[in-house]
């Protein structure tokens, strides 16, 4: 009797509803808001400044940076080319132009030195609505000393040969096909270098790294984050100084290394590596607790040796 008029309930209630699509569709339309099917258009204004510059291998370029992406590669002469875009988005036009005039840049040139620098100065005590940012794309002839220091935004390298020396606050930079002498210092964000060759000195702040097919050398102080090497016989010296970061060193044939790690607390990993021809590595984590240390290596030579020095941590050997 009960599942008789369940049933009878549910065909009533279906014959209602089929009944009355068209008024339910309708109270449906009214209550949704106007903008949710109403597409807001977002303005764009660009103010656009292009820059050639023939310089000498002793000139150096200086650039101060603010809410800037870059995209750097390499000049065929020794020209260097500069595109900055100052671009800035909003859904009212007028707005968007008003805040284009908050970004300045500065264009400096001597003899010995290039500078440039781009900021935000806002008026009124302003704020900011939609968004604005400055992008560089610059050519840079080779063997040219380079200064860049960015805050809030990211940074591409390809394909130069040089000094670089970065400091970067709140973004990413990626080096790729790339060889020359690299002094980084990077506060919070990711690092990617691939396929180069450098003599790499990197002071980093909660920095997510990722080493693959490097050569060269390479000085690493680091707090918090994570360090992990894919590394290639040609790295042959590798020093370390770390608190609370994971590194993770894997696919790797080291001949004649060097590597001095100290390190505080993490956690530390040697996968899959060949320990080959006079090769030293020190592993020195006394100070502090490590929570894990786990090496999974192969030995081929007398003359290398690994050496743990250690107090507290759980050492896994395979």
């Amino acid at each position: 009797m009960l599942l008789a008029l369940l049933k009878e309930d549910k065909i009533y209630n279906m014959k209602f509803i089929l009944k009355n699509i068209g008024l339910i569709c309708l109270f449906v339309l009214l209550i949704l808001p106007e903008n949710a099917y109403t597409q807001v258009k977002t303005n764009m204004i660009t103010k656009e400044i292009i820059k050639t510059f023939t310089i000498s291998s002793k000139t150096k370029i200086v650039i101060d940076a603010e809410k800037a992406d870059f995209q750097i590669t390499a000049s065929k002469n020794n020209e260097f080319k500069m595109n900055l875009k100052l671009i800035s988005s909003n859904t009212d036009i007028k707005i968007a132009k008003e805040q284009l005039a908050c970004l300045h840049h500065i264009i400096r040139d001597t003899k010995q030195e290039i500078t440039i620098r781009n900021f935000i100065m806002l008026s009124n005590n302003n704020e900011i609505s939609g968004s604005i940012k400055a992008v560089y794309t610059l050519e840079i002839p080779a063997n040219i000393y380079v200064n860049i220091k960015n805050t809030l935004g990211d940074i591409n390298v390809n394909g130069v040969i040089g000094n670089y020396t970065m400091d970067i606050k709140f973004g990413n930079l990626v080096i790729k096909e790339s060889m020359g002498d690299f002094d980084i210092t990077q506060h919070i964000g990711d690092l990617f270098i691939h396929n180069s060759k450098l003599l790499c000195k990197l002071n980093l702040t909660n920095v997510s790294n990722n080493f693959k097919n490097i050569k060269g050398s390479f000085n690493i102080k680091s707090n918090m984050g994570s360090i992990n090497f894919e590394l290639n016989k040609s790295v042959t010296v590798l020093t370390i100084m770390s608190v609370g970061t994971e590194i993770n060193i894997s696919n790797t044939e080291c001949i004649e290394c060097n590597w001095d790690i100290v390190a505080e607390s993490g956690i530390f990993y040697i996968n899959d590596c060949y320990i080959k021809d006079k090769t030293k590595i020190l592993l020195d984590t006394s100070n502090k607790k490590f929570n894990k240390i786990e090496f999974r290596y192969y030995l081929e030579n007398p003359s290398s040796r690994i050496k743990i020095q250690n107090k507290y941590s759980n050492i896994y050997i395979n």
